[in-house]
């Protein structure tokens, strides 16, 4: 089922986003590739997930090299194919790096996402 993901806002974000948001001290790059694929999926923009990712290297601790952050939102946004981050089951993610504090209801944070789009529509 294709489902329209406009209007998306960060407060819409799933747990486990918004704390990456905030920054890392570890798993910075696993990160990186979380938010990228995340946003991405969400048909977020290219200039604004130039400049959310780089607003959120910022945040870590130390920073990811700028060369490093560049090359990985070049390469993403050059797929043809929509690369959907990985399930919040994938234990070298979301797990390893603590972004989950509590069991998710769903599969993979764009499902959430997806999820609050069909309850807003309904209200």
């Amino acid at each position: 089922e294709k489902i329209d993901i406009k209007g998306v806002t960060e407060d819409m974000f799933p747990e486990p986003i918004k704390k990456l948001l905030l920054g890392l001290k570890e798993g910075k790059k696993r990160g990186l590739f979380i938010l990228l694929t995340f946003l991405r999926s969400l048909n977020f923009p290219p200039e604004y997930i130039n400049q959310k990712a780089r607003e959120w290297n910022k945040l870590n601790e130390p920073p990811l090299k700028e060369g490093y952050v560049k090359s990985q939102i070049d390469w993403l946004l050059r797929q043809k194919k929509n690369i959907l981050p990985p399930n919040y089951d994938n234990q070298a993610y979301y797990n390893d790096i603590r972004l989950i504090e509590e069991p998710p209801l769903s599969k993979n944070p764009v499902a959430d996402v997806v999820k609050k789009i069909k309850r807003n529509r309904r209200e």
